[in-house]
């Protein structure tokens, strides 16, 4: 099966296992996806993450911003590339998340693809109907508010009001700079209030709530 690996780093003839703080499968594994745009989307230049996509009901990716030009600032000039490599499923396989394909063994490129300015390229693949970019200024306000909350839960969850590591300090600058209104709900937030909506968060997502 063919799988592709996004990423700013060039000239990789083999993917390797690591480990950060802020991974969502919390040991040493390589991410994959089966989708080249959404690859394309993990080209980061960054030390923190803040990648706004999903998969509509039609399959098809679905960019969001969250605020003004934010495809624009994180992408324009960012170039890396998308490897392609071709194993089994007992090599790469399935984690939990859906779509979301890992390896915790070392894993072997087969083919490379240049991306010189990722912005660009996900125009292209925005023409294409690859991928639907929803723009800031599109959103209703009830999509703004929804994403407004999912923002001051996100301070707490990831513990950005008292960074402890590069990552941290660096997402908690971003948040900051680019949503005052919500650092500053999140700051006033009492801790009865930071446990009911996270707890509103795990039910919808069919996780237990915190006692």
């Amino acid at each position: 099966m063919l799988f592709y690996h996004g990423t700013h780093i060039n000239g990789l003839k083999e993917l390797n296992p690591i480990f950060k703080r802020n991974n969502t499968i919390k040991k040493p594994v390589i991410y994959f996806t089966k989708n080249k745009v959404i690859a394309l989307l993990y080209i980061w230049n960054r030390l923190y993450k803040y990648v706004t996509f999903h998969i509509n009901d039609d399959g098809i990716v679905e960019y969001v911003e969250e605020f003004p030009n934010q495809l624009f600032e994180f992408y324009n000039g960012v170039c890396g590339c998308i490897y392609e490599c071709y194993h089994d499923s007992e090599i790469i396989y399935e984690s939990h998340i859906k779509g979301v394909y890992i390896s915790s063994v070392p894993v072997k490129v087969n083919n490379t693809i240049n991306i010189d300015n990722a912005y660009e390229k996900i125009l292209k693949e925005e023409q294409l109907g690859n991928i639907i970019i929803k723009r800031y200024d599109a959103l209703t306000i009830e999509e703004k508010d929804n994403f407004r909350k999912g923002r001051i839960r996100a301070i707490h969850m990831q513990g950005l009001l008292k960074p402890e590591d590069e990552y941290q300090e660096c997402m908690a600058n971003f948040m900051k700079d680019k949503f005052p209104n919500e650092w500053l709900v999140a700051y006033q937030n009492t801790e009865e209030e930071i446990k009911e909506m996270i707890n509103k968060w795990r039910i919808s997502v069919g996780l237990c709530p915190l006692k």
